[in-house]
């Protein structure tokens, strides 16, 4: 197969896969945050507890990652996921750590960020 061809058929299957996951490829690069990270919290194990925060003022994956940070970097917080498309973190942490403590650390990554405890 001479080189043309071969080029000619790499450009096509190029831009086919463009036509089938481009809508897909763009919406993820437009809002990363709008799709699952995949990543499990641990159960909740003796003497833990899981708490869900709504959390408002987050609108990117740079946001995400900026409350996971200060959630994460909290002494007694075990492991978290922060959902921006849900505007939730849901952290699990020791069961004597305040939930006070948890918004006061989504409050610290950042002045625009403000937390309260799901269901309050």
């Amino acid at each position: 197969m001479s080189r043309d061809a071969v080029n000619i058929a790499l450009a096509v299957t190029t831009v086919l896969l463009l036509a089938v996951g481009g809508p897909y490829l763009a919406e993820r690069l437009r809002r990363p945050g709008a799709f699952p990270a995949g990543r499990t919290l641990p159960a909740v194990q003796a003497g833990q507890k899981r708490v869900t925060l709504e959390v408002s003022g987050m609108f990117c994956a740079n946001c995400a990652s900026r409350v996971t940070r200060e959630l994460e970097a909290t002494p007694g917080v075990v492991a978290c996921d922060v959902d921006v498309r849900a505007h939730r973190a849901t952290i699990v942490c020791d069961r004597q750590l305040a939930d006070t403590s948890l918004v006061g650390a989504v409050a610290r990554s950042g002045n625009e960020f403000r937390a309260a405890v799901a269901g309050h």
